[in-house]
């Protein structure tokens, strides 16, 4: 939260794109609430996002598949 605008977070985040792309690790960069978080998460070479920004969770909204249709 607030990574877009805070030099600390930024520091961070930078090191662990850094440390991540040494070691060929992929980043899902979680907790993603605005628009600015995702494009300055983007930039860093954080693609892959997830969070309220995208969508709210929605549990109910799964599909329930019965146990038989797995055999």
């Amino acid at each position: 939260m607030g990574c877009d605008t805070d030099r600390r977070r930024q520091a961070v985040l930078r090191g662990i794109a850094t440390l991540a792309e040494s070691l060929s690790v992929g980043i899902v960069a979680e907790g993603v609430e605005t628009r600015a978080e995702s494009r300055f998460l983007a930039a860093l070479g954080m693609p892959v996002q997830q969070g309220f920004y995208f969508a709210r969770p929605a549990f109910e909204s799964l599909a329930i598949i019965s146990p038989e249709r797995f055999y």
